[in-house]
C-alpha cells in the first residue's frame, strides 16, 4: 500500500512538472515570436529608412532647379529685351503689366491689415464703454458713490487710451483707402471716417466718447462694410495678376 502511494506521489509530481514544463515552454515559444516580430518589425523600419535616404539623394540632384530656372528666365528676359524691336515692347508691356497688378494686390493687402487693426480698437473703444456703463448701473443699484468717470479709474483709462489709438488707425485706414489704386471706388465715402477722426482729436475725454458712442458705431459698421468690399476687390486683383503673370511666363518661355 505504501508503494502505491509513493508510486502515485511521484506521477502527481512528474505530472504537475510536466504541465509547468509545457507552459513554460509555451511561454518561450510566445517570447520567441515576439522578438521576431519585433526584429521584424526593426528590419522594415531600417529598410524603409533606407529608401528614404536613397529618395532623398536622388532628389539631392534637383535642389538647385528653382535657382537655375529663375536664372535662365532672367537671363532669357534680358536677351529679349537687348533685341530691339516688337517682342522686346511687348515683353517690357508684359512685365509692367505684371508689375501693375502685384502693386494693385499689395495696396489693397495694406488697407485690410489697416482695416483690420482700426476695427480691433473701434471695438475695443466700445467694450471699454460698456464697461464702464456697467460699473456705473452696478453703483447705482447699490446706492453708491458713482465713482466711474473719476481720474485714474482704469476704465475711463482704457476708454480714452484706446479710443486714441482708434483715431490713429482710423487716419491710417484713410490713407490706406485712397492709395488703393482702382478706377472705380465703389462710391468708398470716407467722410465719416475724417468727421470721427476731426472729432476726438478736438474733444478728447471720456465722457465725449460715451456721448458719441452711436458715432462709433457708425465708423466701425463703415469699417467693415469697405473692409468686405477689399475682400472682394483682392479676389479680383488676384485673378489679374496670377493671369497676368502667367502670360509673362508663357511670353518668356515661348518666345
Amino acid at each position: 500500500m505504501a508503494r502505491l502511494e509513493a508510486r502515485g506521489l511521484t506521477w502527481l509530481l512528474w505530472s504537475a512538472m510536466g504541465r509547468e514544463e509545457a507552459k513554460l515552454e509555451q511561454e518561450r515559444q510566445e517570447a520567441l515570436d515576439a522578438a521576431l516580430r519585433v526584429q521584424a518589425a526593426r528590419a522594415d523600419v531600417e529598410e524603409t529608412q533606407a529608401e528614404v535616404e536613397r529618395l532623398r539623394s536622388e532628389l539631392s540632384a534637383f535642389d538647385n532647379v528653382d535657382a537655375d530656372y529663375d536664372r535662365a528666365f532672367r537671363a532669357k528676359v534680358g536677351r529679349i529685351i537687348a533685341e530691339a524691336g516688337p517682342k522686346a515692347d511687348a515683353m517690357r508691356r508684359y512685365i509692367d503689366a505684371v508689375h501693375g497688378a502685384e502693386r494693385v494686390l499689395r495696396e489693397i493687402d495694406e488697407a485690410l491689415e489697416a482695416g483690420r487693426w482700426a476695427e480691433r480698437y473701434l471695438g475695443e473703444a466700445l467694450s471699454a464703454i460698456k464697461a464702464i456703463e456697467d460699473e456705473e448701473a452696478a453703483a447705482i443699484a447699490a446706492t453708491t458713490v458713482i465713482i466711474t468717470m473719476a481720474f485714474g479709474n482704469p476704465h475711463a483709462t482704457r476708454l480714452e487710451s484706446t479710443l486714441l489709438e482708434g483715431q490713429r488707425r482710423v487716419r491710417r485706414y484713410v490713407l490706406e483707402l485712397h492709395d488703393v489704386p482702382v478706377p472705380d471706388p465703389r462710391g468708398w465715402d470716407t467722410t465719416l471716417l475724417v468727421s470721427f477722426i476731426g472729432h476726438f482729436s478736438q474733444h478728447r475725454g471720456v465722457k465725449a466718447a460715451r456721448n458719441a458712442k452711436a458715432g462709433i458705431r457708425s465708423v466701425l459698421a463703415r469699417v467693415r462694410e469697405t473692409q468686405r468690399a477689399l475682400t472682394a476687390l483682392r479676389v479680383q486683383a488676384a485673378e489679374q495678376y496670377q493671369a497676368a503673370l502667367h502670360q509673362y511666363r508663357y511670353a518668356v518661355e515661348n518666345g
